[in-house]
């Protein structure tokens, strides 16, 4: 469910997981990575001996207070052995417990798993860390417990990209995953119901002057990928409104950045079976608040026939999820009577180089898929040259027009 441990706080958002409890504190670095990854969590139970042992001391102690003071009654830390912070806390009454401490013990050969499950209610979520080579008595103690417990657990997951991976299961049935709430990409999500709004497409490209005038102006504004993170990004110039995200499922990270609001629709551009873990990691944790949808596959297949690529539209090459969006609005706009609204586009520069004469480095007029990337920028601007450029209802920035013209024109 998550690639690395890192992800949890967006599976206990997207969960509403609220009460927990981390075992196994040491210097509050990773319950205060909870606790900010998170508006969720209302409290945390930050439990540790700090005994000493390991250089687990009061020196580590007065770290985690520090670290951990900013968060108020959110937290709750507990200076106990495991035994007796387990005695203190009801059973049932915990949504998570992660424990990270002992691994070199195999956490008491297991006991310290076995102290806490009870505390979690049915639905809750148990994990551990240090699940991994370096701590083969951590391994065998885990799977022993999963093993004792295999009638009560609804499924197990581990991560893939952490070096020291964490293990988890649920306890009782777990949360159906979002996926199955995914609907088609369709007019709705973008406001086309015959009251012809205007859309702003915000590619990652180039902006110029007057677009922020003109994305604040649209009723809907779609981006893409890591639109709000990338290190030339203006909030001045781009704006902060991003009603819809279609995606390739190329994030950097979860979630929204700071003072930006979630997208009202995610849209996943690729359909499945491609990438369909990283699909699975985008709806069950990076965007809780998000309806989810899927780019119609058959469009895409569409669309690929329309360039001329030899792709289903789910596997390299393929279209860029910039060319997939337009080319389901233009579906749309052909499709609505009475033309479905204005669309205003840029951001986009089909990465043409008009003193070499190239689009992403493939020479105009010539019929290359390049090797080196896996779209074909150069068919996309093409076609966008021919069916998109001059037709009521689409109008295009200063720079998107001068590439697409600098194609038609030498295409």
């Amino acid at each position: 469910m998550i690639a690395r441990r890192s992800h949890l706080p967006q599976l206990l958002e997207r969960f509403g997981l609220a009460h927990g409890a981390e075992v196994g504190v040491a210097s509050g670095g990773y319950s205060a990575e909870i606790l900010a990854g998170t508006r969720t969590v209302r409290k945390l139970w930050a439990i540790d001996a700090w005994a000493g042992d390991r250089g687990h001391d009061d020196d580590q102690l007065a770290q985690a207070r520090e670290r951990l003071g900013r968060f108020g009654d959110r937290v709750e830390i507990v200076r106990a052995d495991f035994a007796t912070a387990a005695a203190g806390i009801r059973d049932g009454s915990l949504d998570f417990v992660y424990i990270d401490g002992y691994a070199h013990t195999g956490n008491d050969e297991g006991r310290n798993f076995e102290l806490f499950w009870p505390k979690l209610r049915e639905g809750g979520l148990m994990g551990g860390h240090d699940f991994c080579a370096r701590f083969p008595e951590n391994v065998k103690a885990v799977r022993a417990f999963l093993d004792r417990h295999r009638g009560e657990i609804d499924g197990t997951f581990v991560t893939r990209t952490d070096v020291f991976r964490s293990w988890f299961a649920w306890k009782g049935r777990r949360p159906a995953s979002r996926l199955a709430e995914v609907a088609m990409f369709g007019r709705d999500h973008v406001g086309w119901s015959g009251d012809g709004k205007s859309i702003a497409v915000v590619g990652n490209g180039p902006l110029c002057r007057g677009d922020a005038d003109r994305i604040a102006a649209a009723d809907v504004v779609v981006r893409f990928n890591n639109w709000n993170r990338r290190a030339d990004f203006s909030p001045e110039t781009a704006g902060r409104r991003g009603e819809v995200l279609f995606t390739h499922g190329d994030l950097r990270e979860a979630g929204p950045a700071d003072g930006f609001a979630a997208p009202e629709t995610v849209v996943l551009a690729i359909p499945a079976p491609f990438k369909i873990d990283r699909m699975r990691l985008l709806a069950e944790t990076w965007w809780p608040e998000s309806r989810l949808a899927m780019a119609n596959p058959y469009l895409l297949r569409e669309a690929c026939i329309e360039l001329g690529l030899d792709s289903e539209g789910w596997a390299h090459p393929m279209p860029t999820a910039g060319f997939s969006l337009l080319y389901h609005l233009w579906c749309f706009r052909e499709g609505q009577r009475g033309g479905g609204g204005s669309v205003h586009v840029t951001g986009f520069d089909w990465h043409v180089d008009r003193e070499e004469g190239t689009c992403e480095r493939v020479r105009v007029g010539s019929d290359e898929v390049p090797g080196h990337y896996n779209h074909s920028y150069l068919r996309e601007a093409m076609w966008c040259a021919a069916h998109l450029l001059d037709r009521p209802g689409w109008e295009f920035s200063e720079s998107a027009r001068e590439a697409l013209a600098f194609v038609g024109n030498h295409g």
